[in-house]
């Protein structure tokens, strides 16, 4: 029986441990390839490899310049025939629901994997008009891009809500050994509380009201950390001063820790407060955080206002508020227990909710394979 043929194209990604479970299910069911936009020598191209998925390899300067790029998809399309293109992030959907299109791909996913902007423009919109034209499904991750594309009035029909996948079983079960070689790379001295932060450098990401209660919170805590991963700051960023505030041995930032099943257990208090309901469009962290029973603060963006009870599994607090997210550090850290902070039958919901198994078999029904 012939299976069939699903194309992934994916931009600007080096490890993925997302992509990296879905292949290696994927290829189960459907005749699986991969085109890989800006990520040539990405530790993600690295596994597929092991896995015997053919990789295509270009590179994308930006949207502006990207007509060589949709020529060069629409070459690999022609040639590889297959019955369906997957799109995921900025290059990607793009390029690859162009090229699909001109190729003549009868079936045209991308996910949205980006939440509203806090300013809209005018190259925004006319990217996110083509996009859902070109698309003939979208994959919204959460009820708040669910009603992001309604609202960009795209046809119901096209709208499929498909939650991110997670291995739940690893994230409950943290490796002892990777933790302890945590520790010593980011908490050599056993400083406490050490606060933990997961967010790139973007100003909706919150994460300057994150360190200005962080610097009330040396006040009754002088020995406390804070690590900043997924950033990389200059003097040009509008959380600078604040940055500089922080003594160095209160402080330490990290571009990128690939054990993202490990790293939560590192943490005192985890914090993760986006500045409105809508800017994120899912937040893997979140998931992440309560899966791995993480104390956690948290603000309602995203997949958020789904799963978070308020002192159930995380510490909710207003937008853009340093007092609260204090007030809610202050909270776990007076908790006589707060390595175990989530009611189990909550914890059994969301483990359901956002398994592998639940995700891969949505998609196979979008794919609809032989």
């Amino acid at each position: 029986m012939i299976r069939k043929k699903v194309c992934y194209i994916i931009s600007d990604i080096d490890k993925a441990v997302f992509f990296e479970l879905t292949a290696k299910q994927l290829c189960k069911h459907v005749g699986l390839s991969f085109i890989l936009i800006n990520s040539k020598n990405s530790a993600l191209s690295t596994f597929l490899k092991t896995l015997e998925i053919p990789v295509y390899h270009i590179s994308c300067p930006s949207i502006l310049r990207s007509t060589r790029s949709i020529m060069q998809i629409r070459r690999i399309l022609r040639n590889m025939k297959p019955d369906c293109i997957h799109c995921h992030l900025a290059h990607a959907n793009w390029t690859g629901l162009i090229a699909g299109s001109l190729s003549g791909i009868k079936q045209r996913i991308y996910t949205r994997h980006s939440g509203k902007p806090l300013q809209w423009n005018w190259k925004e919109a006319i990217i996110d008009f083509t996009q859902n034209r070109l698309a003939t499904d979208i994959i919204a991750i959460s009820r708040n891009i669910e009603h992001l594309l309604l609202e960009q009035k795209v046809p119901a029909s096209k709208i499929h809500l498909i939650y991110h996948g997670f291995n739940t079983t690893r994230f409950a079960n943290p490796d002892p050994q990777i933790i302890a070689d945590l520790r010593k790379k980011y908490n050599p001295e056993n400083q406490y509380p050490l606060i933990g932060v997961i967010a790139r450098n973007v100003p909706w990401k919150g994460t300057y009201y994150t360190l200005q209660a962080f610097t009330q919170l040396l006040k009754s805590h002088p020995n406390a950390k804070i690590c900043l991963f997924g950033g990389h700051y200059t003097s040009m960023d509008s959380i600078w001063d604040t940055l500089c505030e922080i003594p160095e041995r209160n402080k330490q930032i990290i571009d990128f820790e690939p054990a993202v099943f490990d790293i939560y257990s590192l943490f005192d208090v985890y914090v993760h407060v986006p500045v409105n309901p809508s800017c994120e469009a899912f937040g893997q962290t979140y998931v992440e955080a309560i899966m791995s029973n993480t104390p956690s603060v948290f603000t309602l963006s995203g997949i958020a206002p789904e799963i978070v009870i308020h002192k159930q599994n995380a510490y909710v607090v207003p937008f853009k508020n340093a007092e609260e997210i204090l007030q809610g550090i202050s909270y776990w850290l007076n908790q006589t227990s707060t390595k175990k902070v989530n009611d189990p039958e909550l914890q059994a919901k969301i483990n359901d909710m956002f398994s592998m198994k639940r995700y891969l078999d949505s998609l196979l029904k979008i794919y609809k394979p032989d």
